[in-house]
């Protein structure tokens, strides 16, 4: 048996042999390739992939086959049947494709290994049909048991190359695959050739041979070249193109869609990776907290393609903050996320906090509107405020909510005891939900004054809230939470519609005023609410006065100005409450039809004494006079309070010197009093400050 391989090899040329068997692996290294990718497609992409898969394993084929028999005894060859030659190529790509396309549709492991003994007995075909059309000066006997040895060895081997492609155990499986495939095709030309015995015709060898057998290896290599490079060519290709889609993938995945800024996988990422950067470093790594304010009244009043472009242009405002220490990302709506570090200076972390504070106050237009938004921050630093990722999200998080409670459009960082804090708060929302069911608020009112009679010329409505379990509640703290959880517009039409129906029975004169939060403002039933209010109470629109901070008519001017147009048509009237503590814009006082302006509390407290407080509130009395809007001065306490606010001409009051908030049946026997006491049934009630006490402390209005 040795010598009888032996033998056979002899009869081989060896750069010949070598050259059939690297085509070989070549091309069996691509069949397997483009027979997987078959097995990933479907539909009209499998078809065309088969297609590809038996045009390169049939080519393999049938170049192995002709170059291995130039090989083999070049001395007896004559030449070749174009005719039989050219059907050996084709029906070695015909059967290939089939067997492939078998492969590829067949789920269950019989159909997979079918298709592969379809592939060997193709190889098979091939071969024999091959040696049909070689012109030999030799008459070829064939040894019936190595004939049938080498179609076994080729259909066992076919089938191992689809098994390990289809049922893979280890990543190498698919060289394996391709390995086995080129042993079917070589063990194939080996056995066969070894199971002939060759006679030598010397009188066709005296002929002599009328081919070049080198030329024949040139036409066979360059077919087969075309074949590897038209069907090499589609499979780059489309791997290029499978890249670029699954770069494209990639960063999608990484990315948000909207801003294109990181997005949450991948900002978390990069912080932890930016932490363990500097375990070790004397520097520090701060991860701040962003969430828009009044972003969703932008949504409500213009919809989301207004909401989406304030989000896209903020994103190219936090772009051109970026570097390579710092990382801007979008968590996910009107959140967003910054990681800064490592840097070696704490001011380099505020510094860029105020630069992206200053970049959302900026105004952004929309369709002839300025929209403007506001946002709150939350710090916390590496290795002082957390040691990992985890905490430092968190704490940031806990900082932000912290900053909206102190007034939004701010900067806090995190502080020991936020996340008790945050627990409560947390408590505290989930109670407030069921406190409107349970009818567990109640209105106060504090009286307004004029300045000179002392007269009461009204009462503002004031919000309570009698917990179950805490007692009293105070604003301060469930008004923030009731704007973030979006109660507001519910609690706040809750207090209109009580409040126009405990002042219809008030003396006539007596004004009602009630407060209007920002969201209510922007709510489109506003209006009707504030018209059913006044109808089904029978309270007169002109005894109504809406008290409108500046901050809630900033977020959208035009949108608020409308409102407030229409609520003044009918007779409600207008108030800028806590004058002097927002923007205070002259452009806002201008443009809007104000019939009162308030200022807060916190200049009136220091009067007469501080001069600051002293130049403001003057300055506001003349800005009033010049503009002819009467000006209401709060938190009112002191004698001096009123001797000074009545020197200088302010015509309004209300503060704890005339008294405390009260229950409404107080404020009722109250007016009942004043009224026995004689005064008109015009209802001009008064209040005088000699027959009340100051009140020393202050409180929450």
């Amino acid at each position: 048996m040795i010598e009888r391989f032996t033998t056979l090899i002899g009869h081989h040329d060896i750069p010949t042999l070598l050259l059939a068997i690297l085509i070989c692996t070549a091309g069996s290294i691509l069949f397997v390739q483009l027979l997987g990718r078959a097995r990933r497609t479907d539909g009209l992409q499998r078809v065309i992939w088969t297609f590809y898969s038996g045009l390169v394993g049939g080519g393999t084929v049938w170049t192995t086959h002709f170059i291995a028999m130039l090989a083999w005894r070049r001395d007896l060859l004559l030449g070749f049947d174009p005719i039989l030659t050219g059907s050996s190529l084709v029906i070695a790509v015909l059967v290939t494709a089939l067997g492939a396309h078998i492969v590829a549709i067949g789920a269950e492991r019989r159909w997979v290994e079918f298709g592969g003994l379809i592939i060997g007995l193709g190889i098979a075909s091939m071969h024999f049909l091959g040696m049909a059309g070689i012109n030999l000066c030799a008459d070829l006997t064939a040894n019936p048991g190595g004939i049938v040895l080498a179609i076994l060895l080729a259909a066992g081997f076919s089938v191992l190359a689809v098994h390990r492609l289809a049922r893979p155990i280890t990543r190498f499986c698919r060289f394996g695959g391709a390995l086995s495939f080129a042993l079917a095709i070589l063990l194939l030309h080996l056995t066969g050739i070894g199971a002939l015995d060759v006679e030598i015709d010397q009188a066709l060898l005296a002929m002599g041979k009328s081919f070049s057998p080198y030329l024949m290896v040139e036409a066979i290599i360059a077919v087969m070249v075309l074949i590897l490079m038209t069907a090499g060519g589609a499979y780059l290709n489309d791997s290029r193109h499978k890249e670029e889609t699954n770069r494209r993938y990639r960063h999608m995945a990484m990315h948000d869609s909207l801003t294109g800024l990181p997005n949450r996988p991948q900002i978390q990422e990069h912080l932890v990776a930016t932490l363990e950067d500097v375990e070790h470093e004397d520097s520090w790594v701060a991860v701040l907290s962003l969430d828009l304010d009044r972003f969703k009244e932008i949504n409500d009043v213009h919809g989301h393609a207004a909401g989406d472009e304030v989000l896209r242009t903020l994103a190219d405002r936090f772009a051109t903050l970026q570097d390579d220490h710092v990382m801007i990302g979008r968590f996910g709506g009107d959140e967003f996320l910054a990681v800064i570090g490592p840097v070696w200076r704490k001011g380099t972390i505020h510094t860029l906090a105020e630069r992206l504070l200053a970049e959302v106050r900026k105004p952004m237009p929309w369709q002839g509107h300025e929209l403007s938004v506001g946002i709150s921050i939350g710090m916390a630093r590496f290795p002082e405020d957390g040691s990992n990722a985890e905490q430092l999200l968190d704490r940031a998080d806990l900082a932000m909510y912290r900053a909206k409670e102190n007034g939004k459009n701010r900067i806090e960082r995190y502080e020991a005891g936020m996340e008790e804090s945050n627990r409560s708060r947390a408590a505290l929302a989930m109670d407030l939900r069921n406190a409107i069911g349970n009818d567990e608020f109640e209105i106060y009112y504090q009286l307004q004054n004029d300045t000179v009679t002392g007269k009461a010329l009204g009462a503002e409505a004031l919000l309570r809230w009698h917990h179950p379990e805490r007692g009293m509640v105070p604003p301060s703290e469930f008004i923030p939470i009731s704007e973030d959880t979006g109660l507001i517009t519910q609690i706040g039409e809750m207090v209109l519609r009580r409040a126009c129906h405990d002042a219809a029975a008030w003396p006539n004169r007596m004004r009602l005023a009630v407060n209007v939060a920002p969201k209510q403002l922007l709510d489109d039933k506003f209006i009707r609410i504030v018209q059913e209010a006044l109808l089904e109470s029978g309270l007169s629109p002109g005894r109504l006065e809406l008290e409108i901070t500046e901050s809630s008519i900033i977020a959208d001017q035009q949108h608020a100005l409308h409102v407030i147009r229409q609520l003044k048509a009918f007779g409600v009237r207008i108030a800028m409450d806590d004058y002097g503590t927002g923007y205070s814009s002259l452009s806002t006082l201008h443009n809007f039809p104000f019939d009162k302006i308030k200022i807060d509390r916190s200049f009136i407290a220091d009067l007469p004494g501080n001069d600051h407080s002293a130049a403001i509130v003057r300055a506001t009395l003349i800005l009033g006079k010049a503009l002819k809007i009467p000006i209401l001065a709060e938190g009112v306490e002191t004698e001096e309070h009123i001797a000074f606010l009545k020197n200088e001409g302010c015509q309004e009051l209300q503060g704890f010197f005339f008294g405390k908030p009260m229950r409404l049946n107080r404020l009722n026997e109250h007016f009942g009093e004043l009224t026995q006491d004689g005064s008109s049934q015009e209802n001009d009630c008064e209040l005088r400050s000699a027959e009340m006490k100051p009140v020393p402390a202050r409180g929450v209005a």
